[in-house]
């Protein structure tokens, strides 16, 4: 998989849609992840679940409808935790741990705040480790006159 060519796609969707007054198209990591669990390689597979989640939703929503909350929660949560890469994490931290720390902030924002307010506050904290001074490097300073 690509994730450049998917967002190159996605924009092009988001654009045709924009263009066409169709809703916004949204990728979705954790049906992505639930395909690839389940052995999907293809996007034959990705094809089949678009589909099958189509029909659910026109023939099957009564009965999810008494599907317990904690239930979809759960299963929602085993595919975010699969998504957690903590080797990604570990590197993160022995090449740059400034922005490990934002990571870990935007993690903990996501799940006790909002993701909303998350991505502004991810904004924020990479724009200031991005144009911070670092440590070794002197600023400009003009000549003397």
């Amino acid at each position: 998989m690509d994730e450049d060519v998917d967002m190159v796609a996605l924009c092009l969707a988001n654009v045709g849609a924009g263009l066409s007054g169709a809703f916004v198209v949204n990728g979705s990591p954790t049906k992505t992840q639930m395909v690839e669990s389940a052995g999907g390689r293809s996007q034959l597979a990705h094809l089949t679940t678009g589909f099958l989640v189509q029909e659910v939703l026109l023939f099957l929503t009564g009965p999810l409808a008494f599907l317990p909350g904690p239930a979809l929660s759960a299963v929602v949560f085993l595919i975010g935790a699969d998504l957690i890469d903590v080797l990604g994490m570990k590197k993160i931290w022995l090449e740059r741990p400034l922005e490990f720390w934002v990571a870990l902030t935007t993690a903990a924002v996501v799940v006790f705040v909002g993701v909303e307010q998350s991505i502004l506050l991810t904004i924020i904290l990479s724009l200031v480790v991005h144009t911070r001074q670092h440590p070794g490097r002197r600023a400009f300073r003009p000549p003397l006159s």
